[in-house]
């Protein structure tokens, strides 16, 4: 079966089929454009959401990796060579 997508919007409730397993990403802001207290409440806001979902789908016996990551870019790229030596 092909990888999906879970948003977090409501789909903890589903959890797919019993073989699903969850990947989350979340990374810290980097819009140079927010004002530090502002990036601080939408990080904050993001890591309270990724954790109530990955709580949700372990409950439901479905097995959550959660990768944050602090530089979004080397993250990614460090991610997609991990998954090219596969």
């Amino acid at each position: 079966m092909a990888p999906r997508c879970l948003p977090g919007s409501g789909q903890h409730a589903k959890g797919g089929p019993p073989a699903t397993r969850v990947c989350q990403l979340t990374a810290d802001p980097d819009d140079p454009g927010l004002r530090p207290e502002t990036a601080a409440a939408l990080d904050a806001v993001q890591q309270h959401r990724a954790a109530a979902d990955a709580a949700a789908l372990t409950v439901r016996g479905r097995p959550v990796l959660r990768l944050h990551f602090t530089d979004r870019v080397a993250g990614l790229v460090t991610v997609a060579r991990a998954v090219e030596q596969l």
